[in-house]
């Protein structure tokens, strides 16, 4: 809300009508933090790509920061997304890959950290550091998310909104079924904004800088021509 932020050059641009008052400037940032462009950007570095899921007898629970696996995707590969991939962990060693929809994976025995490869996927299960020798036997299941509909939908219960009317604080509140998740993806998509904004601070102070060698080359050349005369 500081309006000095920009110093000498702020106050210039002002004079020029090139920046808006605090109520645009609100809109503003409400408008980047509900864009498609940052949800995407926040829930890749977040490497959202992946979603799982403990297998429930009624309903199956997904599971955040608690899998006692990591799936590790070759990005270089077209994968299928959205399809149903379960896991069974049969030793500390080896583990049953079984989906639904690829006749090339059924019930497929393979080793911790083995590549597994088909024409609609190419990835490797590692254990996690949540990995317990009593979880033997159990199922699992997990999806490999496409980015473009996941943005979608986080964007979808996301709302971002003026704490009080003419208020320079915003309210960011998202919906979903696991509390931690959320969290982690509101503090996530500030810190992408933050990030992005000193990257376009950045850009115009060297915009600026630019912009003030020009002129000061421009008024020492007239200068020098009305020394001459």
């Amino acid at each position: 809300e500081k309006e000095d932020a920009m110093g000498a050059m702020g106050s210039i641009m002002k004079e020029f009508g090139s920046m808006g008052g605090k109520n645009q400037n609100i809109e503003n940032q409400i408008g980047l933090l509900t864009s498609y462009s940052l949800t995407r950007k926040t829930l890749e570095k977040l490497n959202y790509r992946v979603s799982y899921f403990n297998k429930g007898r009624v309903h199956d629970v997904e599971i955040f920061n608690e899998s006692p696996f990591i799936v590790d995707i070759d990005t270089s590969f077209e994968q299928l997304e959205n399809e149903e991939i379960f896991v069974t962990i049969l030793s500390d060693k080896e583990y049953k890959l079984e989906i639904v929809r690829d006749t090339n994976a059924v019930a497929t025995v393979l080793f911790f950290g083995e590549m597994f490869e088909t024409g609609n996927y190419k990835f490797k299960i590692q254990k996690s550091e949540k990995f317990d020798p009593t979880i033997i036997n159990e199922k699992y299941k997990f999806y490999i998310n496409n980015y473009n509909t996941l943005t979608q939908h986080f964007l979808k219960n996301l709302e971002v909104e003026a704490s009080f009317k003419k208020g320079t604080i915003l309210q960011l509140t998202a919906k979903g079924n696991v509390p931690e998740k959320i969290v982690e993806f509101l503090n996530t998509l500030i810190l992408v904004a933050i990030e992005n904004d000193l990257k376009e601070k950045n850009a115009t102070s060297v915009k600026t800088i630019q912009f003030i060698d020009d002129q000061l080359g421009n008024i020492v050349d007239s200068l020098n021509y009305a020394e001459k005369n």
